[in-house]
């Protein structure tokens, strides 16, 4: 769950730069350029969020096996 937090909380920093590029306080090709690395970093944490929920929804979907003893 923490790593879903950092994700949204980086994805949020993302937006201040657009905001800053449609206010005209930062140009566009400055943005980009520093900016294009966390993106890169965002996209790599969500595809990894992504699998993991994903094999967190299939292993929730196996059967549940009871032994007696």
């Amino acid at each position: 769950m923490f790593l879903v937090f950092q994700l949204l909380e980086r994805v949020e920093q993302l937006m201040v730069v657009v905001a800053q590029t449609l206010t005209g306080d930062v140009q566009v090709p400055e943005a980009l350029r520093r900016h294009t690395p966390e993106k890169q970093a965002v996209g790599r944490e969500i595809a990894d969020v992504s699998r993991m929920g994903t094999a967190l929804l299939e292993r929730l979907a196996l059967p549940v096996i009871a032994i007696d003893r």
